[in-house]
């Protein structure tokens, strides 16, 4: 016999497993930034006497296309969760934008 769920309780396994990924691609962005960062201010000259650090481009382009698309995926899961949360009467996770 199998298993049966009510849609409450199917939305709130819904809700559920979206915040763990959503935590998991928020854990992934911030990665991500980090090594752009780092990519940033690290100084890759040949000697002590280059002063002008070089900057390894290709890598810093796949890393923001990496961002992107772990932006969209982050917006898709928000949208995703508020739909479970509504539904289930859960919190709805909110995007504020970041302090400058």
């Amino acid at each position: 016999m199998a298993l049966m769920t009510t849609p409450a309780q199917d939305a709130y396994y819904q809700y559920s497993d979206g915040m763990k990924l959503l935590s998991e691609t928020l854990v992934e962005r911030e990665q991500l930034l980090r090594e752009l960062e780092h990519l940033a201010k690290a100084p890759q000259g040949k000697s002590s006497a280059e002063i002008i650090p070089r900057f390894n481009v290709v890598r810093a382009q796949l890393l923001l296309f990496d961002l992107s698309v772990i932006a969209e995926k982050i917006d898709m899961l928000v949208i995703q969760i508020n739909t479970y949360a509504d539904q289930c009467g859960q919190p709805r996770v909110e995007i504020t934008p970041p302090e400058l």
